[in-house]
Formats: structure tokens, C-alpha cells, sequence
């Protein structure tokens, strides 16, 4: 994936948390939707990279913790944006 500017950052990570959020509540895994609300809830504005620093822990965190659900693995490429 191609470096996207800030601005283009945030919404593109929250489509697809949503749509993770979404399945794993589908599928009957509630803990994990809400260790991926919790990844998320520090979404960057526009212009505050630590924010977007802070995101991206939080992502490879939960990656680490669930690094054999495919829910969760979908948003890989954000972790390391």
C-alpha cells in the first residue's frame, strides 16, 4: 500500500475497522470488536502524527495478541503505515 497522506490516513482505517469491527461481531466474537474499537479510538486529525503514532502501536498490539485471526490480521497493512 501506497503512503497515503494523513488526511486520507484516518478515513481509509476506519472504513476498514468498521467493516473488522463488524465481522467479528458477526461471527460471535465480541471481545474481539471491542480490542479493535479499543485499537482505534485514538484516530489521528489531520495533522497529529503522534496520534497516528499512538494508532499504529495500538494496532500492532492487537495484531500480536491475535495473530491467528484473520479478522484482525485484514488491518496488518494499516500497523505499519
Amino acid at each position: 500500500m501506497d503512503k497515503l497522506p494523513l488526511s486520507q490516513y484516518a478515513p481509509g482505517l476506519a472504513r476498514d475497522g468498521f467493516i473488522a469491527i463488524r465481522a467479528a461481531l458477526k461471527r460471535g466474537k465480541p471481545d474481539i470488536a471491542l480490542d479493535i474499537a479499543e485499537a482505534l479510538h485514538n484516530m489521528p486529525d489531520e495533522g497529529n502524527y503522534f496520534q497516528k503514532e499512538l494508532t499504529m502501536a495500538a494496532l500492532r498490539e492487537l495484531l500480536e495478541r491475535y495473530p491467528d485471526e484473520p479478522i484482525v490480521q485484514q488491518l496488518n497493512s494499516w500497523a505499519e503505515y
